[in-house]
């Protein structure tokens, strides 16, 4: 019986910190098959003759038909694989070509794993020795039998940089490392990474985060943590969820979060400050995060940070509005701007009066919601926050267009040609108040075109919270014209 290979699960291979996107792909026809392996074997400069034995082989699965025909290449043709039973998977068929290489290449690749997807020459030379242009010389056989490319532009200055033809080879190839050898190979990809100016790599502060996680998770599982790996290892994923949160990946900020608040024991002073973050992210991607935000304002309160905790306690609020209780809304708000008062400028206490603003001007308090806009405005000035600044300036315009006001149109816009400039998801709020400010002035299309931008900004973000909220305020673009159904199927 000749065993076929089962179609696989393929997958595109992100980079850190993003969602991977499998898609499952239907086995090829005969003639299909036939069609792709002639064309490979003639590539490969081997006879375009199929026989049946091979085309059962392969199953119709494409990867297999194009890693077998390489080990083929690799091993002088048919005959010569027949000498001993071919392999009968995909994995199998790639560890058989890596067992092949000579053992500068298979080490080369081996190190090329551990970096991931996507390495770089000089980090090989920190894993695994030796000068530069032998690296590359055996880089340049690797990619001539096609296990790795080389690409056009370095994620990293001044640096060459390949990776994996597929994320297959790289699993492979990872597996094949000695588990006693991962935890010191992915803390010195990791000390590399650190030595380079921030500014010379793209997603530094995700790498620095994967490979001090994996460098801890292997020495733990060896008995043999280093001591200091588990503070180092914190450290990078916090950054890497500041990263994130700052770009609006609050799912992805709050995946670093909770990594790193699980390193850091109770009573640890930064214990605080993680929950707080974590919080944050949570209530700003998914409408979550109560127990985190209290126990931050706890911890923070102990650790003699009121400021801090203040911002947890506007957070609490902000929560509390979400969920229809509005009265514990004003009274965590009061709490907040009580601990703030006498504090000096800081981003924590502009983020409190921020929320004082946001709190105003849903209670339809238009003069006191104007005047603390403008006081969150110089602090955004003062701090550099241009977010911040364009929150107030967005606060400013819809007080000032329900106090009868159309001026106020203009500051709506501005806020959010800042957040489009920033590339975060902060506009999507100020969309919203465009659409209800354009409604009140009698343009509805203004209205509509506004309500469908907050809605893509929404989807390109992945923001669950803020479709939720435009699917509901849509109701009344849908009543409006005349759509009566569709309006009352979603409010049921």
């Amino acid at each position: 019986m000749v065993a076929t290979a089962r179609p696989e699960l393929l997958e595109r291979r992100p980079g850190w910190g993003s969602a991977g996107v499998s898609v499952r792909l239907e086995p090829l026809g005969d003639a299909n098959t036939t069609q792709l392996l002639a064309a490979l074997l003639a590539h490969h400069g081997l006879p375009a003759t199929v026989e049946p034995g091979l085309l059962a082989r392969v199953g119709g699965n494409p990867l297999f038909a194009e890693e077998y025909v390489r080990m083929l290449r690799d091993h002088g043709g048919l005959a010569a694989v027949h000498r001993a039973a071919p392999p009968t998977g995909v994995h199998a068929i790639v560890a058989a070509r890596l067992d092949a290489l000579p053992p500068d290449e298979k080490a080369v690749l081996r190190d090329a794993a551990v970096l991931g997807q996507v390495g770089w020459v000089g980090a090989l030379g920190e894993l695994g020795g030796g000068p530069a242009r032998r690296l590359q010389a055996c880089l340049a056989r690797l990619e001539a039998k096609e296990f790795v490319q080389r690409a056009e532009r370095s994620r990293v200055a001044g640096e060459v940089e390949y990776s994996f033809r597929h994320g297959l080879v790289r699993d492979v190839a990872y597996g094949q490392v000695l588990r006693a050898e991962r935890a010191d190979k992915h803390r010195r990809a990791a000390g590399w990474l650190e030595r380079l100016p921030p500014d010379r790599a793209e997603d530094r502060a995700e790498l620095l985060a994967y490979h001090y996680r994996a460098a801890l998770g292997f020495a733990r599982a060896a008995g043999a943590e280093p001591p200091g790996l588990a503070e180092l290892a914190r450290a990078a994923l916090r950054e890497a969820g500041d990263r994130a949160d700052g770009l609006g990946g609050y799912e992805t900020a709050t995946r670093f979060f909770a990594d790193a608040l699980e390193l850091c024991p109770d009573g640890d002073p930064d214990r605080g400050r993680l929950l707080l973050r974590l919080g944050r992210a949570r209530c700003r991607g998914e409408m979550r995060g109560h127990d985190d935000l209290a126990a931050a304002s706890e911890a923070l309160l102990l650790a003699g940070e009121p400021v801090a905790a203040a911002e947890a306690e506007m957070l609490l609020g902000e929560l509390a509005f979400l969920q229809g209780r509005g009265g514990e809304r004003a009274a965590r708000l009061d709490r907040a701007l009580a601990l703030v008062a006498d504090a000096p400028l800081s981003a924590s206490k502009a983020a409190v009066l921020r929320g004082a603003m946001m709190h105003l001007l849903v209670a339809s308090r238009h003069a006191e919601a104007r005047a603390v806009g403008r006081q969150v405005v110089a602090m955004a000035e003062a701090l550099g926050l241009r977010d911040l600044g364009a929150d107030a300036l967005g606060a400013i315009g819809t007080a000032r267009v329900e106090a009868g006001d159309a001026g106020g149109m203009a500051d709506l816009e501005a806020a959010i040609a800042t957040f489009q400039e920033l590339g975060t998801p902060g506009g999507i709020v100020w969309h919203l108040n465009l659409a209800w400010a354009a409604a009140a002035l009698g343009d509805l299309p203004r209205c509509f075109a506004a309500f469908a931008a907050a809605a893509a900004m929404a989807e390109r973000f992945g923001s669950l919270r803020h479709r939720r909220s435009i699917e509901l305020q849509r109701v009344a673009e849908r009543y409006w014209a005349g759509r009566w159904d569709e309006a009352v199927a979603i409010v049921d």
